[in-house]
């Protein structure tokens, strides 16, 4: 079972992104100028960290969203569209 998502991008601030799923934000996209990173924040203020890519950071912002932790549960549970909704995120910057 493939379980589609959207995940659109809000530019708030130069290099923040609001991301939101069905329209409930689950975290905050920040690029990083110092390095080539990209951190997510999650809209309660919790730091999950620096990421070398933002395939990365939306998806352990999708995760922590849905609250998915083990390796086993991430592998059955991420929708196939999350590569897809991040290189949105991208493109809008």
């Amino acid at each position: 079972m493939t379980i589609e998502t959207e995940i659109k991008s809000n530019v708030l601030h130069e290099g923040i992104h609001q991301l939101k799923e069905h329209g409930v934000v689950i975290g905050y996209l920040k690029e990083s100028t110092a390095v080539d990173k990209s951190a997510i924040v999650t809209p309660d203020g919790k730091n999950l960290g620096d990421f070398c890519c933002d395939h990365h950071a939306v998806e352990a912002a999708w995760l922590h969203h849905h609250n998915i932790h083990q390796r086993t549960e991430r592998r059955e549970r991420i929708p196939r569209s999350l590569l897809v909704m991040a290189l949105m995120a991208m493109m809008s910057r």
